[in-house]
């Protein structure tokens, strides 16, 4: 998945960089587990039509579900996205 090109995800630019660890200090990591939730769908709803491209992503959400077993899948995310449902945790 690519990230932006800020000095925020570029190593190089990362370990030099004030803006860059300035912007680190202040970000948890469940920040960086939102962006890249939001990020992830973004991309999935762009490449609809790409079936390539969304088994990649799906593969990515399917990972991070597994990672962060305790969380809404993302995985069912993705998907309800796609079919207009709002995702529901089973009770």
């Amino acid at each position: 998945m690519k990230r932006s090109g800020s000095a925020l995800f570029d190593g190089d630019a990362a370990g030099s960089s004030e803006l860059a660890r300035a912007a680190r200090s202040r970000t948890t990591v469940a920040d960086a587990d939102g962006a890249y939730r939001a990020e992830l769908l973004t991309e999935y709803l762009r490449v609809q039509g790409d079936l390539a491209r969304e088994i990649e992503l799906l593969a990515h959400a399917q990972r991070y579900d597994n990672a962060h077993p305790t969380e809404e899948p993302l995985v069912a995310e993705l998907v309800a996205a796609v079919e207009g449902d709002q995702y529901e945790v089973a009770a």
